[in-house]
């Protein structure tokens, strides 16, 4: 049985070097790296504007689209049991969320699933079926949304069930400096 180049899948060797004195593609410890034709530094590397979730990011979509909101950090808690809870206090209007963390200590029954919003939007931050609180435990969801239009309470509710269970959920926004 002859083996040509199609059935050739990769090289023994940790480096692979790209035209006579070109980068080096190395894999060191599951990672792969380009550096120098010498070995002896990074070499750069240029890739399109990201697509898909997995894709890698190029500096020009990261200043475009990565912006850190600014101003001060604030929490709203809400304790739910069962059906839906509403928080006395309400995020600002333009502020910006930047993550939902459920803390279950009392599990719901099965089928049950637990949704994060505001009043016009109950499942803006958390929609029903990405938490499922069979277990206990902390779950975190980390977001950063466009500014908030209005302002508005924070609403969790059950899903997809009846029966209680314990769950503190914490909506963390960035209030902007004025």
């Amino acid at each position: 049985m002859s083996v040509t180049f199609s059935d050739a899948r990769g090289t023994y060797n940790p480096s692979f070097q790209l035209g006579r004195g070109g980068p080096l593609l190395k894999g060191e410890g599951g990672v792969v790296k380009a550096r120098s034709a010498g070995d002896d530094a990074l070499a750069r590397v240029q890739v399109a504007d990201p697509v898909a979730l997995e894709d890698a990011v190029n500096r020009k979509w990261a200043q475009d689209n990565l912006t850190a909101p600014t101003g001060m950090v604030r929490t709203i808690a809400v304790t739910l049991n069962s059906g839906t809870a509403t928080s006395e206090a309400t995020v600002p209007q333009n502020a910006r969320v930047l993550g939902v963390k459920v803390n279950v200590t009392v599990p719901f029954g099965p089928g049950i699933s637990i949704q994060v919003g505001t009043l016009t939007a109950p499942d803006a931050w958390l929609p029903p079926g990405e938490l499922e609180p069979q277990e206990p435990g902390l779950t975190i969801k980390h977001l950063l949304t466009d500014p908030l239009e209005e302002a508005s309470a924070v609403v969790a509710s059950i899903e997809g069930g009846t029966g209680s269970g314990v769950a503190t959920v914490l909506v963390e926004y960035a209030v902007p400096d004025t």
